[in-house]
C-alpha cells in the first residue's frame, strides 16, 4: 500500500519553501510514499490552497490551517514555551514562530528558532477542521485522484501512464446515472440566485440541528506548508 502526497512547488526566490526537501525526505522514509510537487511552470491549473488528509478510503480531514511549522498549537494558545524540563517544551526549533517578527527562512534547518523564546512571544493559530466518514469521503478521494494524474501528466506528458491512479470504487452508484446539473447554462445572476437560495437553506438546516459534539483540529510539522495527502488504501495504480 501506497502513500500519496501532493506538494505545492514554489517559486524558490519568493517563496522560502524548500519544497524538493521535503520531497527527499518525505521518500527516504519508504519507498511506498510517492511524492510529486506540483505546478511545474506558473502557467498552469492548479491549487496551492489545500489542506486535505485521507485515511485508508474510510475518514477525511479537511482544515484551512497551513501543514508546516509553526502552526501546531493547543487550545491554550499559549504566547510563551520556556519549561523547565527541556524534554516539555511544546514549541520546538521553528514550529516557535512569530511571522510578525520574522518569517520562516532555512527550512531545513527544523532545529533551528527563528526568534528569541527568552524575549518574544510566539504567534498563536487558530482553525477548526472537518472531519468525514461515509459517502461524502470518496468525492474527496476522486478530488485527489483527478488532481494527482493532472499533475502527473502536466509533469510528464499524456503518454507516460505509469503512476496514474485510479478510484476503487464506482464513481456513480449502478442505478443512478450521471445527471446533468441544473446550473449549467444559467447566467451569472441566475446562479447568484441559485447559490443565495441554497446558501440559506444550508443556513437554515444547520440552525435546526443541535450543536455537533466533536470538532478535529488536524496538525503537522512539515516545512512544506501546502499539501494533500492520500494514504493507503485511497486508490490502487492503474
Amino acid at each position: 500500500m501506497n502513500i500519496y502526497v501532493l506538494l505545492f512547488k514554489e517559486v524558490e526566490v519568493a517563496l522560502p519553501l524548500k519544497s524538493a526537501y521535503s520531497k527527499i525526505v518525505l521518500q527516504h522514509r519508504s519507498e511506498q510514499i510517492k511524492v510529486m510537487r506540483h505546478p511545474r511552470t506558473l502557467i498552469s491549473m492548479w491549487s496551492h490552497h489545500e489542506k486535505m488528509l485521507i485515511v485508508d478510503q474510510e475518514l477525511a480531514f479537511v482544515g484551512g490551517l497551513d501543514l508546516c511549522f509553526g502552526r501546531m498549537d493547543t487550545r491554550e494558545h499559549r504566547l510563551e514555551d520556556m519549561p523547565d524540563n527541556r524534554e516539555e517544551v511544546r514549541f520546538p526549533g521553528q514550529d516557535y514562530s512569530n511571522v510578525r517578527i520574522a518569517d520562516f527562512h532555512d527550512v531545513d534547518k527544523k532545529e533551528r528558532c527563528l526568534i528569541d523564546r527568552k524575549s518574544q512571544p510566539r504567534m498563536p493559530w487558530h482553525d477548526v477542521a472537518a472531519s468525514f466518514r461515509g459517502p461524502v469521503v470518496k468525492d474527496l478521494i476522486v478530488h485527489f485522484i483527478h488532481y494527482w494524474n493532472h499533475a502527473k501528466v502536466d509533469i510528464t506528458g499524456p503518454a507516460d501512464k505509469e503512476g496514474l491512479l485510479n478510484p476503487r470504487f464506482s464513481v456513480y452508484a449502478d442505478s443512478v446515472p450521471p445527471q446533468k446539473s441544473k446550473l449549467e447554462g444559467m447566467s451569472t445572476l441566475e446562479l447568484s440566485q441559485e447559490m443565495g437560495d441554497a446558501l440559506d437553506s444550508s443556513v437554515q438546516l444547520a440552525e435546526s440541528k443541535p450543536e455537533p459534539k466533536l470538532r478535529l483540529t488536524l496538525h503537522s510539522r512539515m516545512p512544506q506548508p501546502s499539501v494533500s495527502v492520500i494514504l493507503p488504501e485511497c486508490a490502487e495504480l492503474l
